[in-house]
């Protein structure tokens, strides 16, 4: 009798903890029910605020669950910032592979040639990818502008025009990284040497050039104007100089 009694002493903890692990499954596993959500990740979120968001909005189960289930993966500090869809079905799993994959909402912003900072901040403020004041200040930032231009005023020249794919409200640092990322790429195999004009010289003119004319056969001879005046001495003349 005494055996059957320490035998049923050990298989209660058992049976309990199976109880949990089955609980504990079946929430894991508890799929979202509601409709689509989209849901965005700011730049600076900390987890717990993350994780608060998500159990509001009761598309996960359970918070407590979620933390610990992202800590046993490793993946704490692996939730990236990006506008992301959550679907009727999505579990805790699921949510946490696509808040860490990066794989979100993207919108297709194009720079066009010849803008400014200024006007570049309003087209990406425009398209609630970032505030433009942030990009306006962050292009004026030594730190950033010695990587790439040492000693020049601002990023002036170097935010490429082009189409990007941003999530939505990804912030301005992120947008101007990719910018200047491009920037690097399309113009590595490029020579910016001149006899009498620096590197961040010969960028500014380009710049000057490309906003003073939309038409690419008209900017060699543009140019070329522009490069005699410089050689005389004279004042460029020319209207998109006040930029820079």
């Amino acid at each position: 009798m005494k055996s059957l009694i320490a035998k049923s002493t050990l298989l209660v903890p058992l049976f309990l903890g199976l109880i949990f692990s089955i609980h504990m499954s079946f929430l894991l596993f508890m799929p979202y029910t509601g409709d689509e959500v989209e849901f965005t990740i700011a730049p600076g979120e900390g987890f717990s605020k993350i994780n608060g968001r998500l159990a509001s909005l009761e598309l996960i189960s359970s918070a407590r669950l979620f933390h610990y289930y992202t800590k046993f993966q490793g993946k704490m500090s692996a939730l990236k910032v990006g506008t992301y869809k959550i679907q009727e079905g999505d579990n805790i799993p699921d949510i946490l592979e696509k808040l860490t994959t990066g794989k979100g909402i993207l919108k297709t912003v194009t720079i066009p040639e010849g803008k400014n900072l200024y006007e570049i901040a309003q087209i990406l403020e425009q398209n609630g990818i970032a505030k433009a004041s942030e990009f306006e200040l962050l292009a004026f930032d030594p730190t950033l502008i010695d990587e790439i231009a040492p000693g020049a005023p601002s990023l002036e020249g170097y935010l490429f025009p082009d189409t990007y794919n941003f999530s939505p409200g990804v912030g301005a640092k992120s947008a101007l990284t990719a910018m200047l990322e491009n920037f690097k790429r399309k113009t590595k195999d490029i020579r910016f040497d001149h006899p009498t004009l620096s590197r961040h010289e010969v960028i500014n003119l380009a710049s000057i050039v490309e906003k003073e004319t939309g038409a690419a056969f008209e900017r060699p001879t543009i140019a070329g104007v522009y490069l005699n005046r410089l050689k005389k001495r004279m004042r460029l003349q020319a209207d998109p100089t006040t930029i820079y």
